[in-house]
């Protein structure tokens, strides 16, 4: 198809204005990798709350791989390999963002992972637990107030989700974790060895059988109807255990 003259015309003015385009956006980006970082921020999400990674942690990992931004060619400085170094080295960031701003600072935003209960095991050191089943050790800077987890059972797994019970057991830590009443009032959990779980409270002496972790909504509103209805109506401490196990039943003894 041929082109008239004037579309002609049209035409070969757009290509040189995408080549010039092209062009200037190179040059740009060569005289903004040759400048000098100036500044370095790490900004760490939720830090007045958590106290499992501290500016200190951040610092170090960049010291330790002879990462010192400040005086550094922008150019050489990787975000995707500074992520990654982060990560690998400091266990309680979950995630981070780290870029290059036009005014040459280097920004590190750092995402900690967030325990929700701390698991304890025969023969085992104690660990955490995040949200996504992944275990972490122990902190030698902070220790949260958290769920308690004792088991009989050996763990084998570095995170629960790479087995079925365990998923199933991380399912139930989420599920008092995210309730506001049941994570302030469940103050401890008891893992047997044949897989069954009791909770203890921290208002009240009742042991609470809940069983296998299954049928979560339904045991927790037959648990609701007991603190409701019972607790309400005889007072605490009437009773020392609590079995939820049975369908459309609470037994009290």
């Amino acid at each position: 198809m041929k082109l008239s003259g004037n579309k002609k015309l049209k035409w070969i003015e757009g290509v040189i204005v995408i080549f010039l385009l092209v062009i200037t956006i190179n040059f740009s980006n060569t005289q903004w990798n040759n400048k000098i970082c100036k500044k370095c921020i790490i900004s760490i999400v939720d830090d007045k709350i958590q106290r499992f990674v501290r500016h200190n942690n951040i610092t170090e990992v960049l010291s330790s791989n002879n990462i010192s931004p400040l005086g550094t060619k922008l150019s050489a400085l990787i975000s995707r390999n500074i992520a990654n170094l982060i990560i690998k080295g400091c266990t309680f960031v979950g995630d981070i963002i780290v870029y290059k701003t036009l005014n040459a600072e280097l920004i590190l935003v750092v995402f900690p992972r967030k325990p929700i209960a701390r698991i304890s095991c025969i023969s085992q050191p104690d660990k955490y637990i995040d949200k996504n089943g992944l275990l972490l050790p122990m902190s030698d800077q902070y220790t949260d107030r958290v769920l308690i987890v004792d088991t009989a059972q050996r763990i084998v797994v570095k995170k629960f989700t790479e087995n079925t019970y365990w998923s199933s057991v991380l399912e139930l830590i989420k599920y008092i974790y995210e309730n506001i009443f049941w994570r302030y009032q469940i103050a401890h959990m008891n893992i047997g060895v044949d897989s069954k779980i009791t909770l203890c409270t921290h208002l009240g002496n009742e042991s609470i059988e809940f069983g296998l972790p299954i049928d979560l909504e339904k045991k927790f509103a037959k648990l609701g109807l007991y603190y409701k209805n019972i607790v309400s109506y005889k007072g605490w401490n009437k009773y020392k255990r609590i079995n939820l196990e049975f369908q459309n039943q609470i037994l009290c003894e």
